[in-house]
């Protein structure tokens, strides 16, 4: 089933038309069957336009949208820089919100997840927590290790990232890369032990 206009507008980028439901009084904290709203699925999807009218017509930059997870931590998923600056600047959202959705992820943590390098400096010049972890104890770190981002591995080290911290379960950034096979990781996490 589709969603309702405006988030389906947002979701392709398509700013007039948001424009004009917009302006025809359409809600901007409608949520969809999925748990969405137009501006949730704007930031998933980059779409900075949207994102921006959404917020300017009195859209919550910390609504939660599909599975729970905080606008500024799809938007961190996906790279889109962009839009993180907005919901951080104009939204008011802090740089360390937990997705309690996800084991307690960060933006932080859903960057290192997804290899978005941009999107980890960013957070970091605005000062997010370079050791804040899941709920499970892992790191920025230890999550780039994981899914093998050795550019992002070298930039958290050499931001001050903890190349021995130990999750919950005993694991450290370089057990991490070793089990699923990262060896441009392990190389450069042997480099800073």
């Amino acid at each position: 089933m589709a969603g309702p206009p405006l988030g389906t507008a947002c979701e392709n980028g398509r700013s007039t038309c948001a424009r004009l439901l917009i302006h025809a009084q359409a809600d901007v904290t409608h949520r969809t069957e999925a748990g969405g709203t137009a501006l949730t699925v704007a930031c998933a999807k980059g779409q900075l336009g949207c994102a921006t009218m959404l917020i300017e017509a009195g859209a919550s930059a910390n609504a939660c949208g599909v599975n729970g997870a905080p606008a500024l931590f799809s938007a961190a998923g996906g790279g889109h820089v962009p839009c993180m600056e907005l919901l951080i600047e104009k939204g008011g959202v802090a740089v360390d919100q937990i997705h309690e959705g996800s084991s307690g992820w960060t933006a932080m943590l859903n960057a290192c997840y997804s290899g978005h390098l941009p999107a980890i400096e960013m957070l970091l010049r605005r000062k997010a927590s370079i050791e804040l972890t899941s709920a499970k104890g892992t790191t920025p770190l230890g999550m780039a290790a994981s899914y093998g981002h050795a550019h992002c591995v070298c930039f958290l080290l050499e931001a001050g990232a903890a190349v021995d911290a130990v999750s919950h379960a005993g694991w450290t950034p370089l057990m991490n890369a070793c089990e699923k096979g990262h060896a441009e990781c392990v190389r450069v996490l042997l480099e800073w032990s």
